[in-house]
């Protein structure tokens, strides 16, 4: 075997810290990179958790608003608003369904129009 010489040594030792420096720079930028794409994950998790927040609560008053507008058309008879024939009570009215040979009971397209209004 043939020695190595001192020039050859330090041409080994050089390559080897380049070699090492780059390496820590690869490692130095994906850490970083690595942690802004975790800064990003976690805002859009935030904003996500807001935004279930938000579709929660709409949520709830569009079911609190419908259970209300059912009960009112279940009381009122199938109307929501004051027909033309009635019997009224001071906190209701009774909708008169047959009324002088006329029958007066409401289609479910009348309900669903007063309801989606």
């Amino acid at each position: 075997m043939k020695k190595i010489s001192k020039a050859q040594a330090t041409a080994f030792i050089v390559l080897a810290v380049i070699i090492v420096a780059f390496a820590a720079l690869i490692i130095y930028f994906n850490q970083n990179s690595y942690s802004s794409n975790l800064n990003r994950i976690f805002s859009r998790l935030e904003i996500n958790a807001q935004a279930d927040q938000v579709q929660s609560s709409i949520l709830g008053c569009l079911e609190s608003t419908a259970k209300d507008a059912l009960l009112i058309i279940g009381i009122q008879g199938g109307y929501y608003n004051k027909p033309e024939k009635l019997h009224d009570l001071e906190w209701s009215f009774i909708p008169y369904y047959y009324y002088e040979g006329q029958f007066l009971m409401p289609s479910t397209e009348k309900i669903e129009s007063e309801l989606s209004d």
